[in-house]
């Protein structure tokens, strides 16, 4: 059931940071502190990249810090996908999904391979490309102590008949873990928020869905005590930052789709180089930030998430792999949570472009 969306206050001092480091656009960036990268693909590779043309890339959610955006970013600004002759133009995302099924955009970021799965199941021509977290990032956060007035969420029992704030659309992994713990997602008012964490501590919603990374992170640097339920703990397991390409290109441009992945993980690589690398790229992305750019919050956002893909990153698999038992426990949370109509795709991902770009766990630079 969804609600109208009420109007809000503005948030306090210590949240304007945070919400900044969603305002994103593209103005002309400076030139990167380093040399010109050196031509790293032959004649021959170079020509079958330039004849794939312009490959638009839309990021999962404006110019975020982290993967799948500030690699990508920062691989254009070092220079990485000219030295492979790959012309990428990259924009903040919108309805990814759909417009790289319509060839409007060749590949794209999505907050998780259920996203890529859900627009499989409607009929999106889409292939899975990369995925870099295998575990849940999205949970479900509410106050320790709730605003007067209001009763607080100790369990998610709590949540019957109570109002739960969301962005876009409403998790699967969140309604698959209500529909773990006993609760019908029929019982919870689910209302679309902005980014704004302070409606949650002005008692406006019960509850708030959010990246772990990112809304928890902003309250409780605002000093709020928090409860969290991540639907990991209920056995909802799934993946974050996924890459997706449109099927059809994928399948005329391999290679090119393959250097697309093969610059964004080395300059992966050399954000995770050194602080003061991830200094650099963060300082890239804030070129395109005209409302400001948070640099302590995004680096805390990173590195947050940096821990969750280290943590869930299979043995022996390669960053970027797609990992089988990622995608099939999405596919089960959104039969769980009733959201798909039929059987998962038989090959939603395709691990060929990543197997192309390494030699056991080296990433190939130049391209072979």
């Amino acid at each position: 059931m969804l609600l109208p969306m009420p109007s809000f206050p503005g948030p306090r001092a210590w949240l304007q940071a945070a919400a900044l480091l969603l305002a994103g656009c593209h103005p002309a960036p400076s030139e990167p502190p380093h040399a010109p990268e050196p031509r790293a693909a032959g004649p021959a590779r170079c020509a079958a990249n330039r004849a794939a043309g312009p490959i638009t890339f839309l990021t999962s959610a404006v110019f975020l810090p982290t993967t799948g955006i500030l690699d990508v970013v920062a691989a254009q600004r070092l220079g990485y996908f000219d030295a492979l002759c790959l012309d990428v133009r990259i924009r903040p995302g919108g309805s990814n999904a759909q417009l790289v099924s319509a060839g409007t955009a060749q590949i794209a970021g999505l907050g998780d391979a259920a996203s890529a799965l859900l627009a499989m199941d409607r009929g999106a021509n889409l292939t899975g490309i990369a995925t870099y977290g295998n575990i849940s990032a999205v949970e479900l956060v509410a106050l320790r102590d709730a605003p007067e007035g209001s009763a607080p969420i100790r369990q998610l029992a709590d949540l019957k008949g109570r109002i739960v704030g969301y962005k876009v659309a409403v998790a699967p992994q969140v309604i698959a873990m209500l529909i773990r713990a006993g609760v019908s997602p029929d019982a919870v008012k689910f209302v679309s928020v902005p980014f704004n964490p302070e409606i949650l501590a002005k008692g406006q919603v019960a509850a708030m869905i959010g990246y772990a990374s990112n809304e928890p992170r902003a309250l409780e640097a605002g000093g709020y005590a928090l409860s969290e339920w991540n639907p990991e703990r209920f056995g909802v397991h799934s993946t974050f930052n996924v890459l997706v390409a449109n099927r059809d290109f994928a399948a005329a441009h391999p290679q090119a789709v393959a250097d697309f992945l093969r610059a964004s993980l080395r300059a992966l690589a050399w954000v995770r180089a050194s602080d003061a690398h991830l200094d650099t790229a963060l300082g890239f992305e804030r070129d395109r930030s005209p409302a400001g750019f948070d640099l302590a919050r995004a680096r805390a956002r990173w590195r947050y998430e940096e821990q969750m893909i280290a943590a869930s990153q299979p043995a022996g698999s390669v960053p970027g792999e797609n990992v089988p038992a990622g995608w099939q426990a999405d596919a089960r949370l959104l039969a769980d949570a009733r959201l798909t109509h039929g059987p998962a795709p038989a090959r939603p991902f395709d691990n060929r472009f990543i197997q192309a770009i390494y030699k056991g766990t080296q990433l190939l630079w130049p391209a072979p």
